[in-house]
């Protein structure tokens, strides 16, 4: 059992810490933004505007074969894991070797480009 003293002393010690527990926790990474504008694509990936319109034109495609889910483009933004798995597989999947083509998996796609973002820990 503690002293009055003893006690007091370690509240004291606890008071000193907490702005360095909190400092810690706040250093919790922001979530990785889903969608995109095009303008991203065109910046990230080095394209010009016209390749990442026909690249947007290509997903919606995917989506009505059931390739990609419905919400992959909402209005003028774009599923960043989608357009990663089109980017690397479109040659194949608009031609006739589309059957080799592995299925489709967000959360390898996200890894993809969260890599490319820059992200040195890219894991989900």
């Amino acid at each position: 059992m503690l002293t009055r003293a003893q006690a007091v002393a370690e509240l004291e010690r606890i008071y000193e810490i907490l702005p360095q527990i909190a400092s810690a926790l706040a250093d919790v990474r922001k979530p990785v933004a889903q969608y995109a504008k095009t303008s991203y694509f065109k910046d990230v990936y080095g394209q010009s505007m016209g390749t990442v319109k026909n690249r947007k034109y290509g997903i919606m495609n995917q989506i009505k074969l059931g390739r990609y889910p419905k919400d992959a483009i909402m209005d003028r933004f774009i599923d960043k894991a989608v357009y990663a798995d089109y980017n690397r597989f479109f040659r194949a999947l608009e031609g006739a070797t589309r059957k080799y083509v592995p299925e489709y998996d967000p959360i390898e796609s996200m890894i993809l480009v969260r890599k490319m973002e820059g992200e040195t820990d890219a894991e989900l």
